[in-house]
């Protein structure tokens, strides 16, 4: 949650792209005694911090921006956004928009065909022995921007130390968020010998709906998506109720209303230039949100940007075209294949979180997510009932029960791995859970475990304090 908060803190209108990238660290415990394989985490976008020299020891962070770096950008940003509630001069707020996240994230930005043209990066920091060898996880820290390629490349080499350190063939692995997008790049170039089990723990290996959105400018925000996504932001929180009950005032009252009209005036009057000259040199060239398009989405998205919006720009965007077609071409039209490697000659593990609505400033955001990735692509192919809603009674009807969530949001029938699938609900996307042994127990099974395997661990759970247990509520 600490991006979401400091990213508030620039601009809430450009949400966009951060919220997709929102992923901390899942569950995980003690190393039990019996665990020969070493177990790896692999995590998503803005999660590793991005370091201004990533060369030197005692450089600042880029990413998580740093304090004073916000409150430069707050500086600007507020005052224009209470001044444009008055003089209804939407372009000038554009200015400030647009500066101040430029001030908070342009060390970020890519050159043109997707390279890191200054000193900023990662620092992928290789365990010691010790351990390795206690069973604790294994952190993969990684340059979330570059290309799944090149971030396949360098987890090949840690796993080939973390084996050859701990002398083990196999180790087991677990990857969240955009962590999935790149075991799949792992799987293409390397092949699936080096994993005795895989989790695609709410990964976005399959894609998520509101990049593809956002790719092609469809914006929309009503105030009702957006009451409902900050909502689910303050789940789980100290406060959560107090705060539940400010946003369900605000838009009551009319404020959370009034907020969504002035950026849907904003972007009706500017929105092409925003996306021009701030989302897309921020993040349009970071191959890695490109992998995020789902396949249905891939060729529209790429027009709208390159054909539509960059049309007769006279920069040369050809290097991170090739770059993203070629993903395309081996990774983003053959998922399913890809997916199909790993459980044909692993043990295949697929995690899925939900209950919560999608980012709130695109159409998408009544589809069933964890805030950031549609239910449909992180469980592999499950129907679902929009957010609010529930399943009709006439689908159901032929549905075998045992597919359907209790609270009759999701069919798993319809998965790629339907027996291999869970589903976690009121699980938000950002949420870290020590002390639950769910990953672990499935990772170090001896065998395929299924959704039949733990009386503990069914098909639907449901999270709480105490981590994961099993959804048996009926609605």
């Amino acid at each position: 949650m600490r991006f979401l908060k400091c990213f508030t803190a620039v601009a809430l209108s450009v949400l966009i792209f951060a919220s997709s990238f929102l992923c901390l660290n899942s569950f995980a415990v003690s190393v039990n005694a019996g665990e020969k394989y070493p177990y790896i985490h692999v995590e998503g976008v803005m999660t590793s911090k991005i370091y201004y020299d990533k060369e030197d020891e005692n450089s600042k962070t880029c990413f998580p921006p740093q304090t004073d770096v916000i409150m430069q950008a707050a500086k600007v940003l507020v005052p224009a956004l209470i001044k444009v509630g008055f003089t209804k001069n939407y372009f000038r707020f554009a200015d400030s928009l647009i500066k101040a996240v430029d001030i908070a994230f342009a060390p970020l930005a890519l050159d043109n065909g997707g390279n890191v043209v200054n000193s900023t990066g990662a620092r992928t920091v290789y365990p010691s022995p010790e351990k390795i060898k206690s069973g604790e996880r294994l952190d993969f820290d990684y340059d979330w921007r570059l290309d799944p390629f090149t971030t396949a490349s360098l987890l090949h080499d840690f796993v080939s130390y973390v084996k050859r350190t701990a002398g083990v063939q196999k180790v087991v692995v677990d990857a969240h968020s955009f962590g999935g997008v790149v075991l799949l790049a792992y799987c293409e170039q390397y092949g699936t010998d080096d994993f005795q089990s895989v989790m695609f723990n709410a990964t976005a290996a399959n894609g998520i709906e509101f990049i593809g959105d956002l790719c092609e400018r469809k914006i929309s925000f009503e105030h009702t998506a957006l009451t409902e996504y900050l909502k689910a932001a303050v789940t789980g929180s100290r406060y959560e109720k107090l705060l539940k009950g400010v946003f369900t005032f605000l838009d009551k009252t009319g404020v959370t209303g009034r907020l969504c009209g002035l950026l849907t005036k904003t972007f009706e009057k500017c929105g092409d230039r925003i996306f021009r000259e701030l989302v897309f040199p921020v993040f349009g060239n970071w191959v890695s949100v490109w992998s995020m398009v789902p396949n249905e989405r891939f060729e529209s998205s790429v027009r709208a940007v390159f054909e539509d919006l960059y049309k007769n720009d006279g920069v040369d965007h050809s290097e991170i075209l090739e770059k993203i077609q070629y993903f395309q071409e081996k990774i983003g039209s053959r998922r399913n294949e890809l997916f199909g490697r790993y459980n044909d000659n692993c043990n295949l593990y697929i995690v899925c979180r939900y209950g919560f609505p999608l980012l709130f400033c695109t159409p998408s955001w009544v589809n069933q997510s964890d805030m950031v990735i549609d239910v449909k692509y992180s469980s592999c192919g499950a129907n679902t009932a929009d957010y609010g809603s529930v399943l009709k009674n006439e689908y159901i009807a032929d549905i075998n029960p045992r597919f359907i969530s209790p609270d009759r949001t999701v069919d798993a029938s319809t998965c790629f791995f339907p027996e291999k699938t869970w589903f976690i609900k009121d699980f938000v996307h950002m949420t870290t859970t020590p002390g639950n042994s769910f990953v672990r127990k499935l990772l170090y099974y001896d065998g395929q475990a299924t959704v039949n395997t733990f009386e503990d661990f069914p098909r639907f759970l449901v999270y709480t304090s105490q981590g994961a247990k099993p959804d048996t509520q009926r609605y």
